[in-house]
């Protein structure tokens, strides 16, 4: 029967690659190392999905594609059509500071934290060079107009000159007192501009590497900078929170832009040089008018600081990304983010699969909860009536009702088929993190942030039980398959067993070294799994609380476990999907889940993972 399920669920459709991907599915995403998982669908739209922590932008010439530099050392090109990603780089042991492309699009430079820049061939993804020379951290890079050299600053203080042919050191710029952070090059190609953290930027003539001129006017270190109205004009931001325009002239201050709460991490310049956009930590993006210095606009829409930013040569199109993982492409009229979503908006954070694997539900960030067709990976159905994020989600044993917990304090009873609340629960003081469902589905239990357990009844939407005894957040909970105890996981670090018909604590689990986040019994309620921010999961005596084993393998914290059968499958902060051994506690195998997992589920073969990125990723098991 699993073997049969397997082989139908989520593969209708041959071509849904193609709406995720613009070249063939990466290896390590497509398949587990042993062959046990592959990736059958994505529900929902990996588009401008970056995985990581985005720091430096770049668009190609063409403005067909663009690059993108991350704190994991990796570089993405991207097809800025559709957010569709292109290739990954990987070449680089620390953080990527700082990319651009050259003028004729056929190579591309990257500087990072270990001091080197690498010079990359871009149709093949080749690495052509690695440049050194500086001493420390490389902050920005460009290349002169002619394409035949290259220009970098450094933590070093210095700005160094390369051969773009040979990788080979051409000049030093010694002048600034500290970091140098920002770098911009005239379109005759003649002289460069430089900002730094000893609050000065400085004008250089390119072929002597002459210092021309110091600017003063930030009062804190400048962050970027760059040339406009063909090289009459220059604009800057800063940690002052202000960005500058200059009279390069003169070096005289022409306006100081103020309107960001934070300081200002990266600047843009339209073609037609009459607009900028800067982004800062302040997490917006500001259009700001370089004749008058006037703020037009203020765009809103990262959760975390924006750490770069371009703008596509015919000004159309400007792209941000920063800590939140995701590009966000603007339309520079308007505005208005351009959409390329499909399902969830925002970070998934829990997943369920219905009787039969027929069907998946999903929680997101945003309150949002979304039903899905598993076999077609399609959206049937969206409901919006929680208020804050959706912790977990849970299926009834007929699938035709379902349970969710939200951050706003409640616990929603659903209508599956009509996609209605039947009726919300209330008592939690705090955040519910998570709601299950017994066998017989007349009563449910959920954990919340309060520290407390709640049993309820179904039918009647009220509590019948208050059960305390972890001392801190309720993270996840459990109910045997008799429905006669309740497992709890918290942030205490413990597990605690319930008596369901007295309301008493059987015993406290304890051997955790950090919060435990989830927790699942075996099919027959004699053991139990749990999963932590230790980066273990544990295999408990699920009567007396004594501890079997301590299964180790994960590199981050452990989200999310569920049990089918012989198997247990985990999800971490590592970015993997493991698949351990339930008897004996080996991992059996592995697959890299690049959408950052935040929760499991399976049923009937079907295993589906909810993703930071807004997706759910849903994956064959086979035996």
């Amino acid at each position: 029967m699993l073997l049969a399920l397997a082989s139908f669920l989520v593969a209708q459709d041959p071509d849904w690659t193609k709406d995720h991907f613009a070249g063939p599915v990466p290896r390590e995403i497509a398949r587990s190392k042993n062959g046990r998982l592959e990736l059958a669908n994505i529900f929902g739209s990996r588009r401008w999905w970056h995985g990581g922590e985005v720091v430096c932008i770049a668009f190609h010439p063409d403005g067909k594609r663009v690059l993108t530099g991350m704190r994991d050392g990796n570089l993405r090109l991207w097809d800025a059509g559709d957010g569709r990603a292109i290739a990954v780089w990987k070449g680089y042991g620390s953080r990527v500071a700082a990319v651009a492309i050259s003028p004729d699009g056929g190579r591309a430079v990257a500087g990072s934290e270990d001091a080197a820049l690498r010079l990359w061939e871009i149709e093949t993804g080749r690495e052509i060079a690695v440049l050194r020379g500086h001493d420390s951290g490389v902050t920005c890079v460009g290349f002169l107009p002619d394409g035949k050299r290259i220009l970098s600053g450094s933590h070093d203080r210095t700005l160094r000159l390369w051969d773009a042919g040979s990788g080979k050191p051409v000049a030093v710029w010694k002048g600034h007192e500290k970091s140098v952070a920002a770098v911009a090059i005239g379109t005759d190609g003649k002289r460069a501009l430089s900002g730094s953290a000893d609050k000065t930027l400085r004008l250089w003539e390119i072929d002597g590497g002459k210092s021309i001129a110091v600017w003063k006017g930030h009062e804190g270190g400048v962050t970027c900078a760059a040339f406009v109205s063909g090289g009459r004009r220059a604009i800057s931001g800063g940690e002052d929170n202000t960005v500058r325009i200059w009279d390069v002239a003169t070096g005289r201050t022409v306006s100081a832009c103020k309107g960001h709460a934070d300081w200002i991490t990266s600047l843009a310049v339209s073609g037609d040089g009459r607009r900028a956009v800067s982004g800062s930590a302040d997490r917006t993006l500001r259009l700001w008018d370089l004749e008058t210095g006037l703020e037009l606009a203020v765009w809103k829409g990262h959760e975390r600081p924006v750490a770069a930013l371009a703008i596509n040569r015919d000004g159309g199109r400007v792209l941000s990304g920063g800590g939140d993982r995701v590009l966000r492409m603007w339309d520079a009229e308007t505005g208005e983010a351009v959409s390329f979503a499909k399902g969830h908006e925002t970070a998934v954070l829990s997943v369920a699969v219905g009787p039969e694997a027929k069907h998946v539900l999903s929680g997101a960030e945003d309150g949002g909860i979304r039903l899905w067709d598993a076999a077609a990976g399609k959206e049937l159905s969206s409901w919006k009536e929680h208020s804050w994020p959706v912790h977990s989600v849970a299926f009834f044993a007929d699938g035709k009702q379902a349970l969710s917990g939200s951050g706003d304090k409640r616990v929603r009873y659903w209508d599956v088929e009509k996609g209605r609340t039947i009726s919300t629960w209330k008592g939690h003081a705090e955040a519910v993190q998570s709601v299950a469902v017994a066998a017989d589905g007349k009563q449910a239990v959920s954990g919340s942030q309060d520290g407390t357990v709640r049993l309820w009844d179904v039918k009647k939407g009220k509590p019948i039980a208050t059960w305390q005894g972890h001392k801190g957040a309720v993270l996840g909970v459990a109910i045997d398959p008799e429905g006669k105890r309740v497992l709890s996981a918290g942030a205490d670090r413990t597990l605690r067993l319930w008596d369901v018909k007295s309301g008493r604590e059987i015993v406290a689990f304890t051997g955790h070294e950090k919060a435990v986040a989830a927790v699942a019994f075996s099919a027959d309620g004699k053991r139990a799994l749990s999963a932590s921010a230790d980066r273990t999961l544990r295999l408990w005596n699920a009567e007396t609380g004594e501890g079997f084993a301590v299964w180790k393998g994960h590199e981050g914290a452990v989200l999310s476990v569920v049990i089918e059968g012989d198997l247990v499958l985990s999800v971490s902060e590592d970015r993997t999907l493991r698949l351990w051994d339930a008897a004996g506690g080996t991992e059996v195998d592995s697959i890299v889940v690049d959408g950052g997992p935040t929760s499991v589920a399976v049923r009937g073969g079907l295993v589906v993972v909810g993703n930071a990125n807004a997706t759910v990723t849903a994956y064959r098991l086979k035996k």
